[in-house]
């Protein structure tokens, strides 16, 4: 294989040919290294076996990150034997700039919340990502891509105002593939999330979507004959509204956290109709503990994501 080479990664990952490969033996392994500190190398991905008819292996663009230089080494011999090098890559990494397929949903650069009055401004690029709370499950699932939970509309961007978040109905049928676009806060470099709604929640029950995503309270400006209800979750000391920076219109519904739950939802029934420590204007919630991913979010925005369903 070539060496030293620039190869582009986009939401599909690097699919890598094995056709021209030394293969003496029909096991073969694979693993990853970043090599960009040369006195520092990290394995990105562990060894990984390779199934004996496979002409191809992908490696996924969740394992890049713009810029940095990369060592694939392909291995043949059984596991726990001497492994002799069947191929070997060394590549620098272009991460394509923006999502190639599935249903763009672009990012604004502000959300203004007006709560009782007093205005605030939310950035949803930097402040893009919280984690599902009591969350104990790995951070990937089988499929190995990161487990999170979205609003109803990123679902299904005809999603009633007087949903109820229920799987199964409106349009939320699950599981959901979604790739996030991310840059680094101080660099620039852009990586590419691969990650999937589940069927079912951290408690194995089926999955809704984040229903406090509502863009206000308690009545909806836009069907005067949609409003919270007058149980006991009812606050009466609260109004709010919240607004789309960029444009100045109400906030779309169903997309980032805005602490007030959709007026027909369990939540809003049974939990809470305003979270006022769940108004942070994020987009995705990792449904992990903090901590089990392979990565630091803090480290970037979110620039757009893309769903496939």
């Amino acid at each position: 294989m070539p060496q030293d080479e620039t190869v582009s990664v986009g939401h599909g990952g690097l699919t890598v040919d094995l056709r021209s490969s030394n293969r003496t033996n029909t096991t073969l392994h694979w693993d990853l290294w970043d090599i960009t500190n040369p006195h520092d190398s990290q394995q990105v991905v562990p060894r990984t076996e390779i199934p004996g008819t496979a002409t191809s292996f992908t490696i996924p663009s969740s394992a890049f990150v713009d810029g940095r230089e990369y060592h694939l080494m392909v291995r043949a011999g059984l596991r726990g034997t001497a492994h002799e090098v069947a191929s070997s890559r060394v590549f620098s990494v272009k991460v394509e700039a923006g999502l190639t397929s599935g249903r763009i949903v672009n990012i604004p650069n502000t959300i203004t919340e007006v709560l009782n009055g007093v205005s605030r401004t939310l950035n949803p690029r930097t402040h893009w990502f919280s984690y599902q709370r009591g969350a104990s499950r790995p951070a990937k699932a089988d499929c190995s891509r990161y487990r999170i939970v979205v609003g109803p509309k990123i679902i299904n961007p005809n999603y009633p105002d007087n949903g109820r978040i229920w799987a199964g109905f409106d349009g939320l049928n699950f599981p959901v593939n979604i790739d996030a676009l991310l840059e680094h806060r101080i660099t620039g470099q852009r990586k590419i999330i691969e990650c999937i709604h589940p069927v079912e929640d951290i408690h194995g029950v089926p999955s809704g979507a984040k229903a406090h995503t509502f863009n206000n309270y308690p009545d909806c400006s836009v069907n005067p004959n949609l409003r919270h209800p007058r149980n006991t979750l009812f606050r009466d000391d609260i109004t709010m509204r919240v607004y789309n920076g960029d444009t100045g219109l109400l906030l779309e519904n169903g997309l980032h956290q805005t602490g007030i739950a959709y007026p027909r939802s369990w939540n809003s029934d049974h939990e809470s109709q305003v979270s006022l420590i769940n108004r942070d204007g994020s987009t995705i919630e990792f449904d992990c503990a903090q901590g089990d991913l392979d990565f630091d979010p803090i480290d970037y925005r979110l620039i757009m994501i893309a769903v496939h369903n």
